[in-house]
């Protein structure tokens, strides 16, 4: 996030201290006041577009640690026998009743939690045969 932040200002302290006097040419503190209205600008844009980014990669982690066999990622690379999986890591759910708190109503509602991790374990669902 910080990188995002001090590219983003940098950037818009750079555009505008070339801007600044070209838009506002009769002013003596132009590229001063260009600079600093371009940091703030570049700031704030780089803040905003670093959390739209974490949000959107997160959503596809999560889509992608849920749906591990549908984006074939849960077999070595490599491996024709399939001896071995990544089991699903533990969830818990908990759901709550709608509710008054104060002066909002709480909806129904769930929350799930991830509590374990990944694993990679054998498959004991599918038994080699003579002709594999």
């Amino acid at each position: 996030m910080k990188g995002s932040i001090v590219l983003g200002i940098a950037s818009g302290a750079a555009t505008g201290f070339v801007l600044g006097p070209v838009l506002d040419r009769g002013a003596s503190g132009a590229k001063l006041g260009g600079s600093l209205i371009g940091a703030a600008v570049g700031g704030v844009a780089g803040y905003l577009i670093h959390k739209s980014l974490d949000e959107r990669d997160s959503g596809v982690r999560k889509e992608t640690l849920f749906n591990l066999d549908k984006y074939n990622v849960s077999h070595p690379g490599g491996a024709k026998d399939y001896d071995y999986g990544i089991a699903a890591p533990s969830v818990e759910t908990e759901c709550f009743d709608t509710e008054i708190k104060g002066d909002k109503l709480v909806q129904a509602h769930c929350e799930s939690r991830i509590t374990g991790t990944p694993e990679w374990v054998k498959n004991t669902a599918r038994k080699k045969t003579a002709n594999e």
